[in-house]
């Protein structure tokens, strides 16, 4: 399986693999936090940055890096996955009352998306690949993101828009 090293936060912004990126503002308008999709052959890779803000006298600095690596067709896999498995009912051809996650082989990875609770949205992670920090299987890469960051925000159809770029055959996000 191609492995990817990690990328600093502060290379996300010119990286030359970049395809994609979205800025979340928070209440103050100053741009803290940031989502990027980078394409690697026929990977994508989920990486963010925030600001630390400046503690104990010492300067605010970025954080971040890579969150999770999947195949190209995990972007709409996990679309697809949003909209005919969650958002509709178990009559529907959604998934059954009181199953809160759903997971395939995606082009050898093995990917999963499921409800979040308490901030509500979905984790999407890739079972195939270990978390760059904890580098343990047992903890998969993973991507956390809400509802309001999802849809109140625009992200989700932001994704649609890369997914359906990504399936031209010469165009390239």
């Amino acid at each position: 399986m191609l492995s990817f090293n990690r990328i600093p936060p502060e290379n996300l912004d010119s990286h030359p693999q970049l395809i994609f990126s979205f800025v979340e503002y928070p209440e103050e308008d100053v741009p803290t936090s940031f989502l990027y999709l980078l394409k690697d052959k026929q990977h994508l890779i989920w990486a963010t940055k925030s600001l630390y803000p400046s503690i104990n006298g010492n300067p605010p600095k970025w954080l971040g890096g890579n969150i999770i690596e999947f195949p190209i067709a995990g972007l709409q896999w996990f679309i697809d996955t949003l909209e005919q498995k969650f958002f509709k009912t178990e009559a529907e051809g959604g998934l059954p009352k009181g199953q809160f996650a759903f997971d395939e082989i995606v082009d050898g990875e093995h990917l999963c998306v499921s409800r979040m609770f308490g901030t509500p949205g979905y984790g999407f992670r890739n079972y195939s690949r270990q978390d760059h920090v904890i580098k343990s299987y047992e903890s998969p890469q993973q991507a956390d993101l809400s509802d309001e960051l999802l849809f109140e925000k625009g992200l989700f159809e932001k994704f649609k828009e890369v997914a359906q770029q990504l399936k031209q055959p010469t165009a390239t996000p």
